[in-house]
């Protein structure tokens, strides 16, 4: 399976943090956000990367050059940043069949499983699934419901910790080198019953604005 990592964002919510540095190459307890991203998918057997770039992304390319022993595929968004559907849809392009899934990991969130977690689960054959996570009361994210197995928009208490499994042939209506927000697909499939979701079995520490960074900054990261 190959997995997408986004890496192209301007790092808005982290301020002055990334105004020299791009976000994925902040680092917790010294290890860049990019590379906790590849280790954790390295760790479940992934063989293939594509990440896309667009802010800062000479210092994304130099540092993706220590990892020359993987296959891993950028994909420069240079003229215009694309959204992370327009990405992934551009990024993907001649790289998958339409009937094959690939996985998406967002860096902003660190992921802690169970010793037994591998994100493909067994007999899956739907179309879209997304990690959920519990909700805290201060949690701003965009509430979902899980119900049946299903995902759903509005009143809920998970959130999307931004590692999900899809099939290719979703980014059908997704236009190539254009920006498309990757939730308005989220929308529609979940619309359409399309949408599936599992409770993520584990730790999730999100790290994706200024002030959680700060605070988790000196976290203990151990593959």
């Amino acid at each position: 399976m190959k997995c997408f990592i986004p890496a192209a964002g301007f790092g808005t919510r982290m301020g002055d943090l990334t105004s020299s540095l791009p976000k994925p190459l902040l680092t917790i307890s010294g290890i860049p956000l990019l590379e906790i991203a590849i280790r954790t998918a390295l760790s479940w057997g992934i063989g293939t990367f594509i990440v896309n770039t667009h802010y800062q992304a000479d210092k994304i390319h130099q540092f993706l050059k220590k990892f020359d022993s993987l296959d891993i595929i950028i994909s420069h968004e240079k003229e215009a940043i694309l959204g992370t559907g327009g990405g992934i849809r551009t990024g993907l392009e001649g790289q998958l069949q339409d009937n094959e899934y690939f996985l998406v990991l967002n860096p902003d969130l660190l992921l802690f499983p169970e010793s037994s977690f591998y994100p493909f689960p067994d007999n899956f054959s739907g179309d879209a699934l997304l990690y959920l996570s519990q909700k805290t009361e201060d949690d701003q994210n965009t509430s979902l419901k899980l119900s049946g197995g299903k995902v759903y928009f509005g009143e809920g208490n998970y959130y999307y910790i931004g590692l999900g499994v899809f099939k290719k042939s979703i980014l059908s209506s997704v236009p190539l080198k254009q920006f498309f927000d990757f939730r308005e697909l989220f929308i529609q499939l979940s619309k359409e019953g399309r949408l599936f979701g599992k409770e993520f079995p584990g730790k999730v520490v999100d790290v994706g604005d200024k002030e959680l960074y700060l605070k988790h900054k000196d976290l203990f990261f151990i593959f």
